[in-house]
């Protein structure tokens, strides 16, 4: 059998593309169990790419979709369609664990896969190996599948998560040109017990944190840096919660360091409350050259109303900490959670102001299905725009209002912000280039990462100049 799977774009961070980890996963799996896998990232290969890719033949095409890019996906799925009727089109990503059986209200899709998507997709292609068009019974068995039969939909039972991470194999990034990505991603746990109110990762992954052994995390490092000759690029820990468990990430980086391997890498989801002294040094002695802490509000009450279950104490601990081991920290934070004002998101605007923070991130709060934030936009305030389908998380136009955070305000609060956020921006990049002079560290340093660094300070010179708000 033979399967395309494709990832709709804007896999992107800063001026980074970033590889799909989850469609890299699923690749690994089906072509473990025989099937001729390919992988097509459209940010990368654009329009003529995608048409190019369509006549190799599939008998499968697999999409995977978040919110904002389904609209995407199912324009592909009808054309795929149109095409050719008998390819199998199957919709996966976090959008359908979101949207569920709405996925398959367009015709264009045969299937749907929400949850952990590996051992569903294995199971719904080995049985349309044998059959084309599976029995009823057949397709009922597959947990974690939405499918039709005749004109009704059924979902199937929720399939159970995947507790030993490490039977999983390496993600099949040998699928993918690695030398056009800036990172390596690693997922190196799931699931996330916090249940913060803005947070639809309890749909996706769950509220169990499941983890990777240290020894099978260095394990992927080991095997990418000899398969991609990634030695001198990045890795990014992209997990939701990496520091779940300190001794974990102390195990870890203790690994890495009797083996003696020198990388540079980043964990992008850093729990502030759990993040010990003797953690933070062992990350910056292990290679950590910086950490993203979700902080999102400098106010206790919002941070309590928002259920992020840590106080400002608590998040300031462990950035002096992460501080004191010399991790230069990006704190992220967000406006229009519930209990937010214009007054608190200044509160954190000076905040940022006062700390000795690598950069200041600010987003606006995106409300999606099954969440707290949507219920409760719902409930006491209104939408602008109630299609999720078209929030992105870059966007500078509110989604909703509450009576005591009014739509102008929240725009107001957001420009203020941007501000903020694109003059640490340039003084990071200014920072991280003296020191690199100060060390005549220029080993690694080639003519992509000097144009890269030169388009992202001309672009945040842009966005003084010209007061743009859209994201760097």
């Amino acid at each position: 059998m033979k399967i395309g799977l494709i990832d709709p774009g804007f896999k992107k961070t800063m001026l980074e593309n970033i590889p799909h980890v989850g469609l890299a996963y699923i690749a690994t799996i089906l072509e473990n169990c025989g099937c001729e896998t390919r992988i097509l990232d459209i940010s990368l290969a654009k329009e003529k790419g995608f048409q190019s890719f369509l006549k190799e033949g599939f008998d499968l095409i697999g999409l995977s979709a978040t919110s904002f890019t389904v609209s995407k996906a199912l324009r592909m799925a009808r054309t795929i369609k149109a095409i050719d009727r008998n390819i199998i089109v199957v919709l996966g990503g976090s959008h359908v664990s979101i949207a569920m059986e709405a996925t398959l209200d367009s015709p264009s899709v045969d299937y749907a896969v929400y949850g952990e998507g590996e051992q569903t997709m294995l199971e719904l292609t080995e049985l349309l190996k044998k059959s084309p068009r599976p029995k009823f019974e057949d397709l009922s068995a597959i947990k974690g599948l939405i499918f039709r039969d005749g004109g009704k939909t059924i979902t199937n039972a929720k399939r159970p998560w995947i507790d030993n991470l490490d039977q999983l194999p390496f993600p099949a990034f040998h699928l993918l040109d690695m030398d056009k990505y800036g990172f390596y991603p690693l997922i190196t746990s799931r699931g996330c017990p916090f249940g913060c109110s803005f947070c639809a990762s309890k749909a996706v992954w769950g509220t169990a944190w499941r983890y990777r052994t240290p020894e099978n995390i260095v394990q992927e490092i080991e095997y990418a840096r000899q398969k991609f000759h990634w030695k001198k690029r990045f890795f990014s820990i992209i997990d939701d919660t990496f520091n779940f468990d300190p001794n974990r990430v102390v195990d870890f980086c203790n690994l890495m360091i009797e083996r003696g391997m020198k990388i540079q890498w980043f964990p992008w989801g850093i729990r502030a409350d759990r993040v010990p002294l003797a953690m933070a040094l062992k990350m910056k002695e292990a290679g950590c050259i910086s950490v993203s802490v979700g902080i999102e509000s400098a106010n206790d009450e919002v941070l309590k109303k928002m259920g992020k279950k840590e106080t400002l104490d608590d998040i300031m601990r462990g950035c002096q900490n992460l501080g004191r081991a010399g991790l230069p920290i990006n704190a992220q934070f967000m406006i229009g959670n519930i209990g937010d004002t214009l007054e608190t998101v200044k509160e954190s605007i000076e905040f940022v102001k006062r700390k000795p923070f690598a950069k200041g991130s600010f987003y606006l709060a995106l409300p999606y299905p099954k969440t707290e934030l949507w219920d409760y936009v719902k409930e006491k305030g209104s939408f602008l725009q109630e299609d999720y389908t078209q929030f992105h998380h870059f966007s500078s136009q509110p989604i909703f209002e509450t009576p005591e955070f009014s739509g102008a305000e929240r725009a107001e609060a957001y420009a203020l912000s941007r501000r903020l956020v694109v003059k640490a921006g340039i003084r990071e990049e200014v920072r991280s280039k003296l020191n690199r002079l100060r060390r005549w560290d220029f080993e690694d340093l080639t003519l992509r990462r000097v144009a890269k660094a030169a388009e992202r300070l001309t672009k945040y010179f842009l966005s003084l100049i010209l007061k743009r708000e859209n994201q760097v």
